[in-house]
């Protein structure tokens, strides 16, 4: 069985990476670009995982106002909510 790596495990082993080298460490200047680098990378992820989440939950409210507009139209008398499948393609050929 193959193991998928999660997104937060990444995180988490991006922090695990940043952590001993925030303090910049003497000797390992060489490693600045490569941190800041990761750091940003991580900054960056955080972010999308947030609006990720903030999507999701706007498509929910939005699936939900969607369906009740569906399910009102349906109410509405048949020949207000409905054209018959024949007249429009009639007029589509014309």
């Amino acid at each position: 069985m193959s193991q998928e790596t999660t997104s937060a495990e990444i995180r988490g082993e991006w922090q695990a990476l940043l952590a001993p080298l925030a303090a910049k460490p003497a000797g390992l200047e060489a490693l600045e670009p490569f941190r800041a680098q990761l750091s940003a990378a991580l900054d960056r992820s955080v972010e999308i995982t947030k609006q990720q989440a903030e999507l999701a939950s706007n498509r929910q409210v939005l699936t939900k106002e969607l369906q009740g507009l569906m399910d009102d139209g349906q109410r509405l008398p048949p020949c207000c909510a409905r054209r018959s499948s024949s007249s429009s393609v009639r007029r589509r050929s014309s």
